[in-house]
């Protein structure tokens, strides 16, 4: 049944997601250079300020979800989410340690997190039953889009500040700082003044034992898609990585431009293609293409061959980002969505700072033994996630939780 606020939550938030990453994608992928061409820090520097953003939003997450699903209030905790990050992060500006860094990204990571198992729910309560995948794939697509954006953006500014400079200069980073402030605001507004609150039939209030309980099936993908993420540390270091091949500031944002280029353009249409064609498939096939990129990574000779390895790892990031969080709403009822995109986004953070400060030290040895380890962690998640067995898919247009999904935990292989 269709609600007031659908058509407008599947364009705003997008749009705010858009506009968010417009804003703020260079400045932070620019991030690790900052920390080791200004301030002087090492690659385990780097590690433990992914580490702490990562831990920071694998708690805030979790408390996002459940309290959406107690409260009924995803609006309000995604625009809080929104206010906090885009506060905190213009502080980037007159920043003089790394340790500082680590302050910041606390706080930017806390307001993330509040933001994003919200937001997922909030959208997939505005969507229909059939069409999760490519109401994701949309999202990400305008994730990625404003990431192009921004990158394409940064490229000009980077070029008319310093040049072809390999390393990255103080100026150019507080430059790009001060340019992301304004969609960053712009995005606050949205969500603000546009996005509505979609109430659910299964809604739980405030009474703890009335929640409903996640389905094993979605502990079981969950637990599968947290070993992968052991194995994909930030993209912080395929930055550093690049560096240490000679590639020059300008070159390094250029590479990700592709990358961001690929990843936007596909998310909505393999997003849809996951709706009838499976996307459990779909997930598997993107973990099998990075643990292939990751090897590349780890022996690419020159920038060229990581540069070309960046289209692929585009398409990885669309057969898997906007498509996991869609399976994760069919997974379970309506009314546990906040709870489990909070579990799920928390147990992708927790694995994550352990992968981000293993490859700070694994860095440290030698640039290509985190892409190795990557490699092989990657390969055994999909090979888990290839033999679990999942529910098969509601009917396309039924209405969302209205199945008993604990009864399909038993159920054949699903339909993919």
């Amino acid at each position: 049944m269709a609600t007031p606020g659908d058509n407008r939550n599947r364009f705003f938030l997008p749009l705010a997601s858009f506009l968010n990453d417009f804003g703020w994608e260079l400045p932070v992928l620019l991030l690790p250079l900052f920390i080791t061409n200004v301030l002087a820090a090492g690659p385990i520097a780097v590690g433990v300020v992914e580490g702490v953003a990562d831990f920071t939003g694998t708690v805030t997450k979790i408390a996002s979800g459940l309290l959406s699903d107690r409260t009924g209030r995803r609006k309000a905790i995604t625009a809080s989410g929104y206010v906090l990050a885009n506060v905190s992060r213009p502080f980037f500006f007159v920043v003089g340690s790394w340790p500082s860094v680590v302050v910041i990204r606390f706080v930017e990571r806390v307001g993330k997190g509040l933001r994003t198992s919200a937001r997922d729910a909030l959208l997939a309560d505005s969507v229909a039953q059939g069409q999760m995948g490519r109401s994701f794939g949309i999202l990400r697509a305008m994730d990625s889009f404003g990431a192009f954006g921004s990158l394409l953006l940064g490229m000009l500014v980077i070029y008319a500040v310093q040049g072809t400079a390999v390393d990255l200069r103080e100026r150019t980073f507080q430059v790009l700082v001060a340019i992301a402030t304004i969609p960053g605001v712009l995005a606050v507004v949205a969500v603000l003044l546009f996005v509505r609150e979609v109430p659910t039939r299964t809604r739980a209030g405030l009474d703890l034992k009335a929640a409903a309980p996640l389905p094993s099936v979605f502990v079981a993908y969950t637990l599968v898609s947290a070993l992968f993420m052991l194995s994909n540390s930030s993209d912080a270091f395929i930055v550093l990585r690049s560096q240490s091949l000679g590639a020059s500031t300008l070159l390094v944002v250029a590479l990700m431009t592709g990358f961001n280029l690929v990843y936007a353009a596909l998310s909505a249409p393999l997003g849809r293609l996951s709706d009838t064609f499976g996307k459990r498939r779909m997930i598997v096939a993107g973990w099998v293409l990075y643990a292939l990129v990751y090897l590349g990574f780890a022996r690419a000779p020159t920038v060229l061959a990581l540069g070309l390895l960046l289209v692929p790892y585009g398409v990885y990031y669309a057969l898997t980002e906007g498509i996991g969080r869609a399976l994760v709403a069919d997974l379970v009822p309506a009314g546990s969505r906040g709870a489990a995109f909070g579990w799920y986004h928390g147990s992708m953070g927790a694995t994550a700072l352990a992968a981000s400060l293993i490859a700070g030290g694994l860095y440290a040895v030698s640039p290509a033994l985190p892409f190795y380890f990557g490699a092989g962690v990657a390969a055994l998640a999909a090979a888990s996630l290839a033999v679990i067995r999942l529910p098969r898919p509601r009917r396309p247009g039924a209405a969302p939780g209205t199945e008993d999904l604990r009864a399909a935990d038993a159920a054949a292989a699903d339909a993919d």
